[in-house]
């Protein structure tokens, strides 16, 4: 969503992220800015309801954005290796002697010749 991965390194006991340059604390004051300001600024003048309302949402997207960073950190193994045998796409009907017949249960099929 909005971090990326090169400012960020893995922290060493959780499964979470530390800054490793200035956008990366840059964007954790940013976060950190925009769930605490409006969630102090609606318990002062509204409630504590709506306060922890919008800690729920804002801290939720700000959880979703850092694990989004965390998966770009860590590819995953079949994406970052080549392999000798081409990526399988869904979508994609193949006909050959090793595929299984249960791909034929799809409604939209590609026809793809693999060699």
């Amino acid at each position: 969503m909005f971090g990326k991965a090169q400012w960020f390194r893995p922290s060493r006991g959780a499964k979470g992220i530390v800054p490793a340059t200035w956008q990366g604390w840059a964007y954790t004051a940013a976060w950190g800015g925009v769930v605490a300001f409006p969630a102090a600024a609606l318990a002062a003048n509204v409630g504590l309801f709506q306060s922890l309302i919008w800690l729920a949402a804002s801290g939720g997207m700000w959880f979703v954005d850092v694990m989004q960073v965390r998966r770009d950190m860590n590819p995953s193994p079949a994406a970052s290796s080549p392999s000798s045998t081409p990526a399988v796409d869904e979508n994609v009907l193949y006909i050959g002697d090793d595929e299984t017949t249960d791909r034929l249960a799809t409604q939209h099929f590609e026809m793809q010749l693999r060699k």
